[in-house]
Order: structure tokens, then sequence, then C-alpha cells
């Protein structure tokens, strides 16, 4: 497992305290940054959980606990609130309470007028690889500074992905100063920048997006259309909720397919609502399902490795792979119990990992636990974005989904589930009374308890 660093530095240093330090204050930056980001008018306004944590109390306070189980921050994580915090003490966009608990935005929330117009597209970075991100940040920000928005985008080149940014300016002639300007180049490389609203319009013809997918993006990215996935300013105005509350009223709002996943021996409820998309206490808790490997150099890897390893020599041990690329361990979680000879087989057949010889070894009760939980939102996760490809044909329908599929199928695209939706439906529905299923059928409960009155101290904004 990865160890917290040391935040105090002697005054008197070797070369690798100073080194050490001067990576820490490296990961400090990255941290403010990434945290800004979360509630930035880029962001905020369209991201669902990160708007409910933000007005889940009066103050718009955010536990800085919670800010670190978003995906950018996890990696920060295994320092603490108290680390964050001191992160963000010299944040211009950010400001945390006196008890080191809370953080929220020194302005309030505003809509953004002429989105498209002030983001700019830019793209002739070539391919994508590690640590492009920080670099490209590190490039616009050192020669323009009137940049307020940031956001990395990958298009789809055949097998490979080639980076370009969406860059957010305060006017229209700002935008409009960085597109005209004559040196925008990365080292040898000339870069072509336009306007999001071109950017956007342009992909219905470009190879890279069909009509549909530009416009599905658009949605994503700047609610242009009435009704975008998540959009807080429509809410706002009423007219999202309004036509979700006339069509249950008329009965007309389209039926959605119940999905489940296949873990731990259990179907597992998939649901809509919330971060995490499966209730804890539907994951079945199974003791020696879980392998640590530890001991591999941080970098990417290909997470399906160790899959095709043991399928090759194995029918029936099958894992799903929890790893977070960067880190220099990961899980291999099973459906069931290892036995020791299952657990021999593993460690044999996997005892070299990614090129690098790695450890094995089981979890104890409460990190199992944890990692099973992981698993299934992230199995959950998988399972919804395999079925919104499927919608039309799903509806109301039962939708299983199970890493097996993947697995056995090396990656390729699972089957629709219109084939199996009988199978499924047989399996849970058929034989139950309606009335027992209506019994049955959990209640949606917010995951996020509103705190009338948080105990947090912010000085008075002006």
């Amino acid at each position: 497992m990865l160890a917290s660093s040391s935040r105090i530095v002697p005054a008197v240093a070797t070369s690798r305290e100073t080194s050490a330090a001067t990576e820490e204050e490296t990961e400090v930056e990255q941290a403010a940054r990434e945290a800004e980001f979360y509630f930035s008018d880029i962001n905020l306004p369209y991201d669902k959980y990160m708007w409910e944590l933000h007005t889940a109390n009066p103050m718009h306070a955010v536990p800085l606990a919670d800010l670190l189980s978003l995906p950018r921050m996890k990696r920060f994580s295994r320092y603490g609130a108290d680390w964050l915090a001191d992160a963000l003490k010299d944040s211009t966009a950010l400001e945390v309470d006196q008890t080191k608990t809370f953080v929220r935005r020194r302005t309030e929330v505003t809509e953004p007028k002429d989105f498209t117009q002030r983001t700019v597209y830019v793209s002739g970075f070539g391919l994508h690889r590690k640590h492009l991100k920080d670099e490209l940040r590190t490039f616009f920000e050192s020669k323009y500074s009137d940049i307020i928005g940031y956001k990395l985008r990958q298009e789809q080149l055949g097998y490979h992905k080639a980076a370009a940014v969406f860059l957010e300016f305060p006017s229209i002639s700002a935008a409009k100063r960085f597109i005209d300007s004559p040196s925008l180049t990365w080292g040898e490389r000339q870069l072509t920048a336009r306007t999001m609203e071109e950017y956007l319009d342009s992909q219905v013809w470009s190879q890279l997006l069909t009509r549909k997918d530009a416009q599905k993006y658009a949605e994503l990215m700047v609610g242009r259309t009435r009704s975008p996935p998540f959009n807080a300013f429509a809410q706002k105005a009423g007219t999202v909720d309004e036509a979700s509350s006339a069509s249950r009223a008329t009965g007309s709002e389209e039926p959605r397919a119940r999905i489940y996943i296949q873990f731990l021996g259990r179907r597992i409820r998939v649901y809509d609502e919330g971060r995490e998309f499966v209730r804890p206490e539907d994951v079945p808790v199974v003791r020696d399902a879980t392998l640590e490997f530890s001991g591999i150099a941080q970098g990417h890897i290909d997470r399906r490795e160790p899959v095709r390893l043991l399928a090759q020599n194995s029918s029936h041990l099958v894992p799903w792979v929890q790893y977070t690329q960067g880190d220099t361990s990961g899980y291999l979680v099973f459906d069931k119990p290892l036995s020791s000879e299952d657990a021999a087989f593993v460690r044999t057949t996997l005892g070299t990992l990614f090129g690098q010889p790695v450890a094995w070894a089981f979890l104890d009760r409460e990190n199992e636990r944890r990692v099973q939980l992981d698993a299934a939102a992230a199995m959950a996760r998988r399972a919804r974005q395999v079925a919104r490809r499927h919608v039309r044909e799903l509806k109301d329908k039962v939708f299983v989904w199970s890493h097996l599929q993947g697995a056995r199928r090396d990656s390729r695209e699972p089957r629709t589930a219109s084939s199996r939706s009988t199978a499924g439906e047989s399996d849970i529905e058929r034989n139950t009374p309606a009335s027992a299923r209506e019994r049955r059928e959990p209640r949606m409960v917010d995951r996020l308890q509103r705190q009338r009155s948080p105990s947090m101290s912010f000085p008075q904004r002006r």
C-alpha cells in the first residue's frame, strides 16, 4: 500500500529529502487544481453528484472527506482531510472552514453566458499520453493568464486517442484574441484553435463523431438543448422538474430497464441516483475472495492481463480487477472464497504481472469489505454504460450484466440485453406475485443526509 509522505521538511535537508519535498509541493498544487475544477463553473452546475453535495446545506459547504472520494481526488486521499485543507489555504477560488472539515466556493455560482463562444477548442498535440494533462495546463497557464477554465479532451483515432483541450476565457473578445494569435505552437507542432460552437457543429460531418454523438456530447458539456442530462440552471428555472413531474402525472414517462449486476454470487440492483449506484446492504459479505497484488511500478497497465492469464489456465477463476492507474498495488475480486489450492494457483500463474514480479496477500475483513464495495460500484457504472447503448431495446425489461461477459469476449461489446431479458425476468419476476414484488421493491433513499445546522465556520462573504 502507498504510505503517506511527511509534509514537514527540516531546515537542512539532504538531496533526497529536498526531492521528496518538491514532489509533495507538486502534489499540493495538483490537489488544489483538481479541487478547484470540481467547484468551477465549467463542472459544478453540470455534475449532478457535486451539485447535490454543494446544495446539501445552506452554506453550500462540502465535506473534505467527500471531496477526497471523487475520482480525480482519490489519489490524494492517503494524505487525509487536514493535508487537503492546508493545500487549499491559498486558493483564490475555494475557502476552508476553521475546523478544516468543509470547503466551499468563495463566490456564488452564476450561469455562464455565451459559453460556447467564450470556450476555445485547441487540437494538434498528437497522441494522448500519461501526464500530458499537467504539461498542457502548465503550458497554457504560463503563456495565457486570462484562462479561467481548462478541460482535457481525448478524440478517438482508430485504436489511439488524440489529445485536445477546451479553454474557457472570460469574454468572447479574449477568446477571439487567442484564436487569432499567430504563435500557437506546442514544441514543433502547429496548433489549431476554434470556438467550441464551431467545433460542435463541425463534428456532425466529421468521421470522429456521428451527428448523434456530437449532439450527445454537446448536451453533456454545455446543456445546449432543452433536456441535458443534468443542468442545475435548468432545474432552478423549473424546466426539468416540471417536465418530469408532468410526465409522471400523465403516465407518459418512458419506462426504464431494471439493471442488475451479477457479483459475489448474487444479483445486485443498480440504481439511477447517487454516485455509487449500489446500496451497501445489497452487497454480500464474502470473506477470502479478494487478493491484493503489490510491487508494480507506477504507470499505465493493462487490467485485462491477469484475467487473460487466469482464463487460459482455469475456467472458474475469472476475477474483477480493481486498480487505479498510477498506484503500486491493486486487487483481484473473485465471486466466491478462494481455497488454499486456488490461492496457490493464482500466486503461481501470476507470479510475474505486467512484466514485474508481484507479491500476493489476502486482506483483512475491513479492507476486503471496502474493496468489494468499490468493485460493486465500478461494475454498476459499467453496467449502466452498457445499458445506455441498448436503451430502446431494453425499455422496461430486466438487464443483468456480469464482468464474466467482458472477460470471455476479450473486451468486445457484450451482447444486447434483449436476448437474455426473458431469462432474467423468469429468474427474478416470473414466479413472484405482483404484490410481493411491490413490497420487496426498495425505497430510493438519498445517500446525502441534509445537515440543517452543520458545525462549520466560514468568514462572512462580501
